[in-house]
């Protein structure tokens, strides 16, 4: 009996859920706008991708189909990074909501103590807020997508020092957005991607 991977019926779902954004979409009720599908694209070959964005384009929404996607495969360890756990916890909970349209019995790994948390036992796979805020709690992990909201407002190092080590190992992907805010590094990296 292998206990790394979900029942049966779970493990159907999630290969036939597999086969197409727009299947898993429809499933969990989003409809993304065209540059939304662009970015999720994107996504698909590139392992870096910076969002910047006015408010209300649905950079947070996009963030969290995309962390929730990750969180159906085996063995992903996801963290959404923001200014603090509050603001993490917006992307965090489209997951949730996200997770509870696809299947609720994903809902059993969720907590909120010590911190905003959706763990999938059956396949090994988890998603954890975290604050910019807590430099300490950025260290030590290795991830397979990291999430960071809210960019343009942190520190520099924060991605150099603390995200980008932690995606390496294992080839990570991550997701940097933010509103406009000055000409400051996360300006400086949006415009690097267009060129």
């Amino acid at each position: 009996n292998d206990k790394t991977h979900p029942p049966i019926s779970w493990r159907r779902k999630r290969q036939s859920m597999k086969i197409s954004d727009r299947a898993l979409c429809k499933k969990i009720g989003f409809t993304p706008h065209e540059a939304q599908l662009e970015i999720m694209e994107a996504a698909k070959t590139k392992r870096d991708i910076t969002i910047c964005a006015g408010v209300r384009f649905g950079k947070s929404k996009l963030c969290g189909y995309q962390a929730f996607k990750r969180l159906l495969a085996d063995n992903q360890r996801i963290w959404i990074v923001s200014l603090t756990y509050d603001m993490a916890k917006k992307i965090f909970d489209y997951v949730v909501d996200f997770a509870g349209m696809y299947d609720r019995r994903l809902l059993k790994g969720l907590s909120n103590r010590p911190v905003p948390r959706l763990e999938v036992k059956e396949w090994n796979s988890w998603i954890e807020c975290k604050s910019a805020d807590n430099e300490t709690s950025l260290m030590g992990e290795e991830l397979d997508l990291a999430i960071l909201d809210e960019a343009a407002r942190m520190k520099p190092d924060i991605m150099d020092r603390y995200i980008t080590a932690r995606l390496s190992t294992r080839r990570g992907k991550s997701f940097v957005i933010s509103t406009p805010f000055g000409q400051n590094w996360f300006y400086r990296r949006y415009v690097n991607t267009l060129n």
